[in-house]
């Protein structure tokens, strides 16, 4: 198991072919992670840890809000794609 999800996290590509395709088929048609981050409650200036963040996609809705986040995950592929969109 370990190895396998080692090879699916290497990089972001599989991950982010699955966003992609989440984005073009899903009946709702907003934003998906402005409508997460709309909803986590946080001040401007607020330090986020965003514990799990994959390839970082919503890093950039947090800044939007005026906060920084810094980005914990357990694949290194998965932080090097996240390092792309801020602090991982």
């Amino acid at each position: 198991m370990a190895d396998h999800l080692a090879a699916q996290y290497h990089d972001d590509r599989l991950l982010q072919a699955r966003q992609d395709m989440h984005e073009r088929f899903s009946e709702y048609r907003g934003d998906v992670r402005a409508w997460v981050t709309d909803h986590i409650p946080f001040e401007p200036g607020a330090l986020l840890l965003d514990v799990g963040c994959g390839n970082g996609r919503y890093f950039p809705h947090y800044a939007a809000r005026g906060a920084e986040v810094v980005g914990l995950d357990l694949f290194p592929g998965m932080l090097a794609a996240a390092a792309q969109a801020g602090n991982a």
